[in-house]
């Protein structure tokens, strides 16, 4: 089985909610190595806003194989490798592969992810 999700944000909503002011927000939906990532940026609110969109999008894509999966997007980590490509990784085990794209412009961010199962 295969699915997809899809998910598009505005930057302009994360640049409102800065990070220094809004800890609680951050610490709850990203982990602290996406937190580092995106700091680490010239303009920290478009990664933070294409991140998010990475976890609603997997959640998306995840929620189509299984109806009753109790997501947190904290267990949902964006990492990039030394590429800077990027993939995500769900904490929790299952036996389903992950692809990933990515974009942002200056003010909307887009994410698109794609869940595979095979057949057991």
């Amino acid at each position: 089985m295969i699915t997809i999700g899809v998910d598009i944000e505005s930057v302009t909503r994360f640049r409102n909610i800065p990070l220094n002011e809004n800890k609680e927000f951050y610490e709850r939906v990203f982990t602290q190595k996406e937190i580092a990532y995106c700091t680490s940026k010239a303009s920290p609110a478009q990664h933070f806003a294409s991140r998010f969109c990475a976890k609603e999008a997997c959640v998306k894509a995840l929620l189509q194989h299984d109806p009753t999966w109790k997501l947190d997007l904290k267990h949902i980590e964006v990492r990039n490798d030394k590429h800077g490509r990027p993939s995500i990784k769900v904490v929790e085990n299952t036996d389903i592969e992950l692809a990933i794209s990515m974009s942002h412009s200056l003010d909307t961010a887009i994410a698109t992810v794609l869940a595979t199962r095979g057949k057991k």
